[in-house]
């Protein structure tokens, strides 16, 4: 599945945006969305349990460290560039929250195969989607402070996945012996359910102005050279997987837009860096593939 997945991906988005273009089906989006959600809960813990933990522990660390770098550098920029709280959290979301589980997982199954999908969905789990959670989406809300506890509080209670992860890493950790055939089932839901949520993404777009500004050039730059470019320097000093390099450089997630609404944050930047930064990781995952 790994060689058609990126076509796949690409076909799916135009298809939603087509279907979409005659009549408002944005509320479909949100149900598909919810429902994959639910759809891989199950099978997380079987892709973690085989992802190489011991390996790559110092490499989740350093994953952390240069995410915490990329924010501040962030948060610096976007408080000289914006004057407007709401704007300044908005470009925040764009440059610093990756789609590591929709994006990621297809990309680095085409790009380096199947075989590195564990790995891919350790960084999401148990790397980026804490740490979107507890800090990027806590920094959302930091223009109305009266929720930034709120949001932390909710951030670990409705964090479901949270507790498959953490079984997911304890078998790891023992070396647990995960089935071929449930590894392959696992593999195939995750990675095939990234086609219907990038359908969803399609009816989004149908309705969204999709032109880019300076704002959403600079969230860009940041979210697809800046936030590798930082894990990339450290790779040198400790051993960091393909997969993780990968991750890091992913466009900006679906989830920002999900955070954005909850805080009444401007989504028009916000849709226009997930569109073009999509587009990008798309274009050069697809060009590699071929030439490969």
């Amino acid at each position: 599945m790994s060689g058609v997945v990126i076509p796949l991906l690409i076909v799916a988005v135009l298809a939603g945006a087509a279907y979409g273009r005659d009549r408002d089906a944005r509320h479909l989006a949100r149900r598909l969305w919810r429902i994959i959600y639910w759809v891989n809960l199950p099978f997380f813990p079987v892709l973690v349990a085989h992802a190489p933990v011991h390996e790559v522990g110092p490499a989740m660390l350093a994953a952390f460290a240069t995410l915490t770098l990329l924010v501040i550098l962030v948060e610096l920029y976007a408080h000289r560039r914006f004057d407007d709280s709401a704007e300044r959290a908005a470009f925040s979301l764009s440059a610093t929250w990756p789609n590591t589980g929709w994006l990621g997982p297809p990309v680095v199954s085409a790009v380096l195969g199947a075989g590195a999908l564990p790995t891919a969905l350790l960084y999401a789990t148990a790397v980026s989607a804490p740490f979107n959670m507890l800090v990027n989406a806590t920094l959302a809300a930091a223009h109305d402070r009266r929720h930034v506890l709120a949001i932390l509080r909710v951030s670990i209670l409705r964090n479901h996945y949270l507790g498959p992860t953490l079984l997911g890493l304890v078998g790891a950790l023992l070396e647990v012996d995960v089935p071929d055939r449930l590894l392959d089932a696992a593999e195939w839901v995750v990675v095939g359910g990234s086609i219907p949520a990038f359908f969803a993404f399609g009816l989004v777009l149908a309705r969204t102005s999709l032109v880019p500004d300076e704002a959403v050039g600079a969230a860009l730059v940041i979210r697809l050279a800046v936030a590798p470019g930082l894990l990339f320097a450290v790779s040198r000093l400790v051993a960091v997987p393909d997969a993780f390099l990968i991750q890091a450089g992913m466009a900006t997630g679906m989830n920002v837009l999900v955070i954005s609404s909850e805080h009444r944050l401007p989504l028009h930047g916000i849709v226009a860096a997930i569109f073009w930064g999509t587009a990008l990781v798309l274009a050069g995952a697809g060009t590699y593939v071929l030439l490969s």
